[in-house]
C-alpha cells in the first residue's frame, strides 16, 4: 500500500484524530474550530515537504472539519423567557371590571374584591373594594404594561401593578403612605378581568353610605362608619 496515502500516513492519522476531536467538541463555540483550521494551514506552509500530497491532506482535513460544522455559529440564543418587551403592551386597554385578591397588612388574604378601571389615554381612574371593606378611589398612569398611582379612602397610599399584554390579568403591590411598592415590601395585589365594562362606583351620601342601596351588589352599609363593606356571600 502506498505509504503516502495509507492509513498510517501522518496526514491520515491527523485527519482521523481531529475528526474525532471535532465531534466531541461540536457543542463548543466555533472559535476553537477556527483555530484548529488556522493551525493546519500554518503548519502546511512551514513544512511543505510532502509536495502536493501534503497540501491536499491539509485541505482534506480542513474540509472534514468544515463538514462537521466548524465556522458555523454555535452560540446559543439568548433566552427572553419571562420578560415583557415594551412593545407588547402597545395599544393595551385596561378598562373593565376585575376580580382582585389583596393581601392585607394583618396577613389576611381577601379574594374576589371588585376592581373597576376606566382608561383615557395614559390616565386611569377607578375604584376598588379595599381590605377594610370600604370603597377606595384609584387614580394613576399607565405606562406600557405598568399602572402606577394612588388609592385613597380614609387612609391612602401608593400602588404599582403590571398587566399582561392583553390586559386580562395583573399583579403587583399596594402600600400605605410612607411605604414602598418597588422594593418588595408592599402587600400583594392580583386580579383577573371579569368584564369589559367597569361597574359604576357605589354612591354615598356626604356622611358616607346611609343604606345598603348606596353600596355595590356584593356590599353592605356599615351605618356606624358610613362605609360600604364586602358581604361574606354575594346575594
Amino acid at each position: 500500500m502506498d505509504s503516502q496515502t495509507g492509513p498510517y500516513h501522518p496526514w491520515g492519522m491527523l485527519t482521523s484524530f481531529f475528526i474525532r476531536t471535532a465531534r466531541k467538541r461540536s457543542s463548543r463555540p466555533s472559535l476553537r474550530c477556527s483555530r484548529m483550521l488556522a493551525s493546519f494551514f500554518i503548519r502546511t506552509a512551514r513544512n511543505a515537504t510532502n509536495g502536493w500530497r501534503g497540501t491536499s491532506g491539509a485541505l482534506l482535513t480542513a474540509l472534514a472539519l468544515l463538514s462537521l460544522g466548524c465556522g458555523a455559529s454555535e452560540e446559543p440564543a439568548v433566552s427572553t423567557w419571562g420578560t415583557t418587551p415594551s412593545g407588547d403592551c402597545a395599544g393595551i386597554s385596561v378598562t373593565g371590571s376585575y376580580s382582585g385578591n389583596q393581601l392585607s397588612s394583618n396577613g389576611s388574604t381577601y379574594s374576589g374584591q371588585p376592581v373597576n378601571l376606566t382608561q383615557s389615554g395614559s390616565s386611569v381612574d377607578g375604584w376598588d373594594l379595599g381590605t377594610s371593606g370600604a370603597v377606595e378611589t384609584l387614580s394613576g398612569t399607565l405606562q406600557g404594561c405598568v399602572f402606577t398611582g394612588r388609592w385613597s379612602q380614609a387612609a391612602s397610599g401608593p400602588f404599582a401593578i403590571t398587566f399582561s399584554s392583553d390586559g386580562t390579568t395583573f399583579h403587583g403591590q399596594w402600600n400605605y403612605d410612607g411605604g414602598s411598592v418597588s422594593d418588595g415590601s408592599g402587600y400583594s395585589w392580583t386580579g383577573l378581568r371579569t368584564g369589559s365594562t367597569p361597574d359604576p362606583k357605589p354612591t354615598t351620601s356626604s356622611n358616607g353610605c346611609s343604606g345598603d342601596s348606596d353600596c355595590g351588589s356584593c356590599q353592605r352599609c356599615e351605618l356606624s362608619t358610613g362605609n360600604c363593606l364586602a358581604r361574606l356571600v354575594c346575594p
